[in-house]
């Protein structure tokens, strides 16, 4: 069922909204069947499993509606797909907090800071840096330690244990210098203006600080943001399994009009 759930992901991934299995048979050497001409073969088995909130009602997507298909996964597909599998052992947390947007229904403010927690979680174990070298940190540590007064040293080791961590600022900056794209770069539009939004709104929402109130966002900006967050970390899950920028422009430029028109006001030239 795992295996089976990790590439239902993928394939929500290609679709760009909730998918779900319809039918799942087995089939095994312990199991045996006589279909009438005296030979025993493998016996299929169903198996039917609890599922919440399936939309059997959803229309079918067209292939031309579709992130990606299989034969635009490039020159290698089945590689990409087996990275996947392989990228889904170490990305899970990031992973499952995008999809969970696909699946629940409505918008909310913990739809945003879900966003918000990918993007963070995503680069903290992609990019496995800190702001300044620990060797450089722990020097400065002891530094400034040596010339404080001992009766603030409790206080500025506690600083000290979180300090040397990138902030979501940092950590969004560099998935955007990393991951973005021609297409992409329209959808957020102001990269800085949209990490700030991103980073104050995340803030106000998780500690409602009323000096960040007028800096976060709300009602349907909140919400625009969140769709712009959720392509970007797409973009960036795509690239990490292999796709390559180029591959990912040419799919994002062939379904833009239907998925993101509301998120870009794209102009034909």
């Amino acid at each position: 069922m795992k295996y089976l759930f990790t590439f239902q992901n993928f394939i929500s991934l290609a679709l760009y909204r909730s998918t779900y299995p319809i039918a799942i048979s087995l089939r095994g050497n312990k199991h045996k069947k006589d279909y009438g001409n005296g030979e025993l073969h493998n016996k299929k088995i169903e198996l039917y499993f609890s599922s919440r909130d399936i939309k059997f009602d959803e229309e079918e997507k067209m292939d031309i509606e579709m992130l990606f298909t299989y034969h635009k996964l490039g020159d290698n597909p089945n590689e990409i797909i087996k990275n996947w599998y392989e990228k889904y052992e170490i990305l899970e947390p990031a992973f499952d907090l995008l999809f969970e947007q696909f699946y629940t229904k409505g918008f909310t403010i913990n739809t945003f800071l879900n966003l918000a927690q990918s993007a963070e979680t995503f680069h903290a174990r992609v990019h496995d840096h800190t702001r300044i070298p620990p060797d450089e940190y722990k020097a400065m540590k002891n530094d400034i330690l040596k010339l404080a007064p001992n009766k603030y040293h409790e206080w500025l080791k506690d600083q000290f244990n979180f300090g040397n961590y990138l902030n979501l600022h940092s950590r969004l900056t560099e998935l955007i210098d990393k991951y973005s794209n021609s297409t992409l770069d329209q959808i957020l539009g102001d990269k800085e203006k949209f990490i700030l939004n991103v980073k104050n709104s995340r803030n106000y929402y998780t500690h409602y600080d009323k000096r960040l109130e007028k800096k976060a966002l709300k009602g349907a900006d909140l919400f625009y943001l969140s769709e712009r967050l959720k392509i970007l970390l797409t973009c960036a899950f795509l690239m990490e399994i292999g796709f390559t920028r180029e591959n990912i422009v040419t799919n994002l430029d062939w379904v833009k009009w239907r998925n993101f028109n509301h998120l870009a006001n794209w102009k034909e030239e």
